[in-house]
């Protein structure tokens, strides 16, 4: 879907008044969306999908989009509405099970419907049976508000009033960087300001699952299985907590329980997957004699790269890169060595087998391996699995290929969507605004991408024929006008999704997360409740506390940018332990860098029809991890799936065994 937007050719220019320009102008908020107080379920109304699907499904019958309004705060059910985007991936049977499963995003701010194209595979043995249902949860990418703060981060670039702003919000804290709290707090200034009087304080996790079960109600489901991954986990145990009667089961996957402090507990999620490793590694008879005493030697080469890096040899430093958009790196310093590791065991299950071996490298300044690692070449070349695994690995190279064709296939779909009026109007509009004299270009390129602050609205035409007639003269905006009046409800609502994509890719803040969203739950649901100095005093417990430096910086950040991000705290109540009979999997990955094995195990103490499962070698996501690592079994997929079949037998979960990492060692 992507693409699109580079067809566009779109680009955003900051200029130093445009963003000035946004705060001040007057903005009548539009009348809330009428809706009756007695009106149960809510509204809904079928949509187009806003992502393309894959050739074989066929949209309005085997997937259904559409948008759920809802208040923004229950308690004032006549008052502002938020749209609550959402796709029903029906079932193959021709008489499906009654309860669907409910796929809960993680971030928060992360978008299922921008992965849309995905989940009829991965989840393609559930759906012989049930219906799936994923939605974007309120704040998020395609529902309304899109709580985005990536216009502030192009325009602050030039903004000359912003240096003033980073000296009014800055801590003091020379770990921190001062622009980037700034950042943020002129975000939720400009989303409250810009956006009619927003409550960020309603986007939160309980209003999440009052939005879950209000959807299945208004789709006609009487229960849901909640299939819940990364933050996805905690607002299923939200919904676990506060409506239970709505759930038949529920799988978590990768878990952040309510009742732990992620921000306090911060650093713990760069060192506990590798201290993870080193127990491991000292477990396995033949590794701790190749490797002995492995948790003070890494402690000891984290202290020599925070003051002696490790140079990288010249010839290689044009290929050591994690990312393609990444910089060059010259040397192997703490950070990167911090950021690197615990990131690769998380995402390739074959690097645990490594590690040992390049810490003992490493210490000897053979930095072979980690060059390696960088350049990918080490995943690469990952042996291949042995045995009855043989079959499941060509498979799997046989399912890259049809995805491959899949995607020659959708060539026909995006010619259609380049068809699409919104898209059309879109690509007139900006290529007027290159038309115009560079100072009225700059401020009106901003004020069009500036239309993500739309927030007190809905997406209907009427902030974009502001636009055009405040942007154009007369002639050219009556013309743009009379093409709006042409559109459907849909084709406009389309233009906003159109935006939405085409700005996210000319930055980096929203990208993946969108982070208005973000940070109003975490705000108001984690630093509220945690301190820098409960973070120091973790950190400082830490079996590797170098290897969480990084992030130790990166927490203290967060508490930072929260002072300035108006939520209230969440009640006392809602950090308890989450009490249920409810039957539940909690699936943790022994390697995962984002929400460790410790925030599995402890989502296990008020579930008392709970069953904990680990996977060795596998990292975050762990029912879905196979789908990107041709050598790693379905193992996770299985159970998952036997246990939403049958949510009351314990799952068989005999496979984890051979998930564990076989070390290399040093003749080898």
């Amino acid at each position: 879907m992507k693409r699109i937007y580079r067809f566009l050719g779109l680009a955003v220019m900051a200029s130093p008044f445009a963003f000035a320009e946004l705060v001040q102008a007057e903005a009548k908020p539009q009348a809330a969306i009428a809706q009756s107080p007695t009106a149960a379920p809510y509204r809904i109304k079928t949509e187009p999908c806003p992502e393309l699907l894959l050739s074989e499904e066929t949209e309005g019958k085997t997937v259904t989009c559409g948008i759920l309004t809802v208040p923004e705060n229950y308690n004032q059910p006549n008052g502002r509405q938020v749209e609550i985007s959402y796709a029903r991936i029906h079932s193959k049977s021709l008489s499906p099970l009654p309860d669907p499963i409910f796929y809960l995003e993680g971030g928060p701010g992360g978008s299922s419907i921008e992965q849309l194209i995905g989940f009829p595979r991965a989840f393609a043995t559930h759906r012989q049976t049930r219906d799936l249902v994923v939605f974007d949860q309120r704040g998020a990418k395609y529902s309304a508000p899109r709580l985005g703060c990536e216009p502030v981060s192009l325009a602050t670039k030039e903004l000359a009033q912003f240096d003033q702003y980073v000296k009014k919000v800055a801590d003091g804290n020379p770990l921190t960087d001062d622009k980037k709290i700034a950042l943020y707090a002129f975000c939720a200034e400009l989303l409250q300001r810009y956006g009619g009087g927003i409550d960020l304080s309603q986007f939160n996790t309980p209003n999440s699952a009052r939005d879950t079960v209000n959807l299945a109600a208004a789709l006609g489901y009487k229960q849901v299985n909640l299939y819940g991954v990364s933050y996805g986990t905690n607002l299923a145990m939200v919904i676990m907590r506060d409506h239970p009667k709505w759930v038949r089961s529920v799988l978590l996957d990768s878990t952040a329980t309510p009742h732990v402090n992620k921000y306090t507990e911060g650093t713990r999620r760069m060192v506990t997957p590798v201290a993870n490793l080193l127990q491991d590694c000292q477990t396995d008879a033949a590794c701790n004699q190749a490797y002995p005493n492995l948790k003070d030697r890494l402690n000891a080469l984290l202290e020599k790269l925070d003051k002696n890096p490790i140079p990288l040899p010249k010839a290689n430093t044009s290929a050591t890169k994690a990312e393609p958009a990444e910089v060059a790196e010259t040397s192997i310093t703490l950070e990167s060595f911090a950021s690197h590791v615990p990131e690769w065991l998380n995402n390739n299950s074959s690097f645990a087998t490594y590690l040992p071996l390049m810490i003992n490298q490493l210490e000897q300044g053979n930095t072979t391996l980690y060059e390696q690692a960088l350049s990918g070449k080490l995943f690469q070349a990952a042996p291949q699995p042995e045995g009855f695994q043989v079959a499941q690995y060509y498979q799997k190279l046989a399912t890259k290929f049809q995805i491959e064709a899949e995607k020659l296939l959708q060539t026909r779909a995006f010619d259609a969507q380049l068809k699409r009026p919104s898209l059309q109007w879109v690509k007139q509009v900006l290529g007027l605004v290159k038309e115009l004299p560079e100072d009225k270009k700059n401020r009106a390129t901003i004020n069009f991408f500036g239309l993500e602050y739309e927030s007190g609205k809905t997406r209907n035409r009427g902030p974009l024929i502001a636009l055009v007639t405040k942007t154009f003269p007369t002639q050219t905006a009556k013309t743009l006008q009379a093409r709006l009046e042409a559109m459907s409800e849909a084709e406009v609502r389309h233009i906003y999704e159109v935006l939405a994509n085409a700005l996210e890719r000319e930055g980096s803040v929203d990208k993946g997360t969108t982070k208005g969203m973000y940070m109003s739950v975490d705000c108001r649901e984690q630093a509220s409740w945690g301190s820098p100095a409960a973070l120091e005093a973790d950190y400082r417990r830490q079996p590797l506390p170098l290897l969480g430096k990084p992030e130790y910086i990166g927490m203290l950040e967060q508490f930072a940018m929260c002072k300035h991000w108006p939520v209230k705290p969440a009640n006392s109540s809602e950090h308890q332990v989450v009490k249920s009979n409810i039957p539940t999997l909690v699936m943790q990955g022994r390697y995962d860098s984002h929400t460790t094995t410790d925030r599995g195990v402890r989502a296990m103490e008020g579930l008392t029809n709970g069953t904990y499962v680990e996977f060795p070698s596998q990292g975050h996501g762990v029912t879905i991890q196979h789908l990107n690592d041709a050598t790693l079994p379905p193992c996770a997929r299985d159970i998952g799936i036997a246990f939403i079949d049958r949510p009351e037998v314990a799952p068989d979960t005999s496979c984890t065994t051979a998930l564990k990492p076989k070390f290399v060692l040093p003749s080898k």
